[in-house]
């Protein structure tokens, strides 16, 4: 029965919400080809990326928060200058780690 009800809203807030059809991913200007070229590789997803440079990663963060990006990949001290900004609404949704050091201290972040 609570399934019922939480796939409604669901529904209901799908219909209610407009959903963003492209997403915009900030990068310093200078790995603004290699996004570029990642978002050309073929991949089973629908969504739609774009790439937004930026002079480094504190104004991708400045970008995240003005909603003229909506992610970008950061590392822990990213993380910690993010914490410091006022007013931020900053959220981690995926964490990534080496392969060599699968256990280790080499992590990234998306906010």
């Amino acid at each position: 029965m609570t399934l019922k009800y939480l796939l409604l809203l669901i529904a209901l807030t799908c219909v209610n919400v407009n959903c963003k059809s492209t997403y915009k991913i900030c990068v310093p200007v200078q790995y603004l080809k290699d996004c570029e070229a990642m978002l050309e590789v073929p991949t089973k997803s629908k969504a739609v990326l774009e790439c937004i440079p930026a002079r480094d990663r504190v104004e991708c963060l400045s970008f995240v928060q003005q909603r003229q990006a909506d992610f970008v990949p950061v590392d822990p001290e990213d993380m910690y200058m993010a914490s410091k900004i006022p007013n931020q609404d900053f959220v981690v949704f995926q964490e990534y780690r080496t392969d060599d050091e699968p256990d280790g201290k080499n992590i990234s972040y998306c906010l």
